[in-house]
């Protein structure tokens, strides 16, 4: 009899003791239910912003940067882009499927960018990417997917100044799309990882160099090596987190 209840007593610990992400799912319905099933945790803003995939326009790209590992991931989006973006109420948890931007062997929610494709968008709305890690809540300010009304404009118009082949200028022209207030810098290796972003309001950026730097979003930016590829990317960001522009261009020092 001592074993049977020995037994039943193992068979509950472990039905309570739950991973919490399962909890989680069950519970969580919209991104103010996430926030008060997690209000005991500090609460900080992360990096995300959403573009027209550059294939596929009908398509949204959602992009967060993950500061750590990530515990759990969660992608939110209201009804209408009329709803009002400071209601968490009115983000409703989307089940899209997130996938790693850097083309590595790390687990999808290692730290570094991360990206939800939203299916065909004939409609726009406000999204929320939200996600916990080491007793924390993280979630980005609220992006205005205009993927009809302003749609991302895709170019390789990239200048580069090779003078120092190890420490590159690149500049660009803001585009079509008056309203972007700041610019995004990535790089990538030949092995397609980010190994580099910062962002800047100007339109010029000298690698591995914060003069002009405004926030490193990545915590180092890794020096360049001789005749290896590598690929920049200057992407324009409004106020309301939509890209407006996506430069990308070759680099071969």
């Amino acid at each position: 009899m001592n074993i049977k209840i020995y037994i039943l007593s193992i068979i509950l610990f472990s039905i309570t003791s739950c991973d919490n992400s399962l909890e989680e799912r069950f519970k969580i319905k919209h991104l103010d239910d996430f926030l008060t099933f997690n209000k005991h945790f500090i609460s900080i803003e992360s990096f995300g912003f959403a573009a027209n995939n550059k294939t596929d326009s009908d398509k949204v790209d959602a992009y967060c940067y993950l500061e750590l590992d990530a515990d759990v991931v969660h992608y939110f989006e209201t009804d209408s882009i009329d709803d009002d973006p400071l209601d968490n109420s009115k983000y409703i948890l989307k089940n899209f499927e997130a996938t790693r931007v850097s083309k590595d062997n790390r687990a999808t929610y290692a730290q570094g960018f991360i990206k939800f494709s939203r299916p065909a968008a004939n409609h726009e709305a406000w999204a929320v990417i939200s996600y916990k890690a080491e007793g924390k809540v993280f979630r980005s300010a609220p992006i205005k997917l205009k993927s009809l009304t302003q749609p991302t404009e895709y170019s390789d118009a990239i200048t580069i100044d090779a003078t120092n082949t190890l420490q590159p200028i690149f500049s660009w022209s803001a585009g079509i799309h008056t309203d972007t207030n700041s610019y995004l810098e990535l790089m990538k290796n030949d092995n397609l990882e980010i190994t580099s972003a910062t962002t800047t309001t100007d339109l010029l950026y000298q690698y591995n160099n914060n003069t002009n730097v405004v926030k490193n979003i990545t915590p180092t930016s890794p020096k360049l090596t001789s005749k290896k590829t590598y690929f920049f990317s200057a992407v324009g960001i409004g106020s309301d987190h939509w890209v407006n522009l996506w430069l990308e261009k070759k680099y071969i020092p």
